[in-house]
C-alpha cells in the first residue's frame, strides 16, 4: 500500500515538473522572442506603456496553452477515452479549466489590444467606457476578441455540463470554431489570398492546439488515482495509432505550416521587406 502511495505521489511530482518546464520554457522563449525582435520596444507614436508591450504577448501566449489543452482535451476524450468512465469525466473536467482560463486571458488580452491601439487614459469615466464599446462592438479587432471570449465562456459551461460522446463532440466542434477569429486577425483582409491565407492558419492552429493539448491532458491523467490506468493508458496507445486524432494533426502541422508562413509573410522577394511590428 505504502509503495503505491509512493508510487502515486511520485507520478504527481513528475507531472507538475513537466507542466512547470513547459511554461518555463514558454515564457524564455517569448521573452527572448521580444528582445531579439525589439516587439516589446516602445513605438515612436502612441506609447501605451511597458505594461501593454509586454502584458499583451504573455496573455496571448497564456490564451493559447489553455485553449490547446480546451481543445486537445475534448478531442482525446472523443477519440481515445470511453463516454461514462471517470478518465471521460476527467477529461472533460481539465477541458473546462481550460477554457475558462482561455476567457480570462482572451478578455485581458483584448482589452490590452484595446489599450494599445487607442492609448486611452485608464479610468472610470463614461468616455473610456465608450471608447471601450465602440473598439469591441464596431471594429473589426475589437469584435473578433469579443466572439473568442464569448466562445470561450460558452464552452466552459457546456464542457462542465455535456458528459455523453454526441454532445462533447458539438463542444469540440464550437472549441475548434472559436479559432476562426484569432486567424482572421493573422492576415490584413485587402490582401490577395486573404481566404487561403486564414484558412491555413487555423488548420495549423486547431492542428497546433490538438496535438499539444492532448499531450497535456496524458501528463494530466497519466498515475492520478481517481482515473482507472488502463483507460489511460489505451489513450497513450491511441495517441500513437495512425487512426488516432494525432495523425491528421501532425499532418496537419507538416504541411500547413508553410503555407501559414508564407501568407503572413509574403513570396520570398518581399518578405525581408515585413516590418518587426508586422504579422509575419
Amino acid at each position: 500500500m505504502s509503495s503505491r502511495s509512493e508510487s502515486t505521489s511520485r507520478s504527481s511530482a513528475y507531472r507538475i515538473a513537466g507542466i512547470v518546464i513547459l511554461l518555463a520554457a514558454a515564457l524564455v522563449a517569448l521573452v527572448l522572442a521580444l528582445l531579439v525582435g525589439g516587439g516589446a520596444e516602445p513605438p515612436l507614436l502612441q506609447d501605451p506603456g511597458a505594461f501593454v508591450l509586454w502584458g499583451t504577448p504573455v496573455a496571448k501566449l497564456v490564451m493559447n496553452i489553455s485553449g490547446a489543452v480546451m481543445l486537445g482535451s475534448l478531442v482525446l476524450a472523443l477519440f481515445g477515452l470511453r463516454a461514462g468512465d471517470r478518465s471521460f469525466d476527467a477529461a472533460l473536467n481539465i477541458a473546462s479549466v481550460g477554457a475558462a482560463v482561455f476567457t480570462v486571458s482572451a478578455g485581458l488580452a483584448g482589452f490590452l489590444a484595446f489599450m494599445a491601439a487607442f492609448n486611452p487614459k485608464l479610468s472610470i469615466e463614461r468616455e473610456f467606457g465608450t471608447q471601450l464599446g465602440r473598439f469591441l462592438l464596431e471594429l473589426p479587432l475589437g469584435q473578433s476578441w469579443l466572439i473568442t471570449t464569448i466562445f470561450g465562456a460558452i464552452i466552459t459551461v457546456l464542457a462542465f455540463a455535456w458528459r455523453s460522446w454526441t454532445p462533447t463532440l458539438i463542444t469540440a466542434l464550437l472549441a475548434a470554431v472559436s479559432f476562426l477569429p484569432l486567424a482572421t486577425q493573422g492576415h490584413a483582409g485587402d490582401l490577395d489570398g486573404h481566404n487561403m491565407a486564414v484558412n491555413s492558419i487555423l488548420l495549423h492552429t486547431v492542428g497546433a492546439a490538438v496535438w499539444l493539448g492532448g499531450l497535456l491532458l496524458l501528463v494530466l491523467l497519466r498515475g492520478r488515482g481517481d482515473v482507472d490506468v488502463p483507460a489511460s493508458s489505451r489513450a497513450t496507445r491511441r495517441s500513437r495509432s495512425r487512426r488516432s486524432p494525432w495523425s491528421p494533426s501532425r499532418a496537419s502541422l507538416v504541411r500547413s505550416w508553410p503555407w501559414a508562413a508564407g501568407m503572413r509573410c509574403g513570396p520570398p522577394r518581399t518578405a525581408g521587406s515585413c516590418s518587426r511590428r508586422s504579422h509575419c
